[in-house]
């Protein structure tokens, strides 16, 4: 399975840390060109580091349109276009309903959906060429 990654460009929103970083470390062990983002420069710093030239890094929050289309088009010119989406980056918030902020779940929803939506929208020309 492995070879399928081979030389194929995949983007992993949310690949500074957790399981984001498993993946994009097995992707690049696997052969495949990949861009990550994240919102902290210092998780990027030390993950372009112990990696290949075969990564691509760039800070960005996928809450944010801008940002998502910044890396998405960043990616896309760094490796020539774009085969595969992972949509990974995400947050979780815990408490009870009655104690929490509205603010707490407009964020939860800004990364988890909107940032979902942005990226997908906006790699999906690249992934269609593929």
């Amino acid at each position: 399975m492995n070879e399928y990654f081979q030389g194929r460009t995949i983007v992993v929103t949310g690949g500074s840390d957790g399981i984001g970083k498993a993946l994009v470390e097995f992707l690049l062990a696997a052969g495949a060109n990949v861009a990550t983002c994240g919102r902290q420069a210092e998780k990027l710093n030390l993950l372009k580091e112990k990696n290949s030239h075969a990564l691509h890094t760039m800070v960005a929050d996928v809450s944010n349109y801008e940002d998502c289309r910044n890396f998405i088009e960043s990616a896309a010119e760094k490796f020539g276009g774009i085969d595969i989406l992972i949509n990974n980056a995400g947050i979780s918030m815990h408490g009870e309903l009655k104690e929490t902020d509205i603010s707490v779940f407009k964020t939860v929803m800004d990364i988890n959906y909107l940032g979902t939506v942005y990226c997908s929208k906006l790699a999906l020309s690249y992934i269609i060429k593929a």
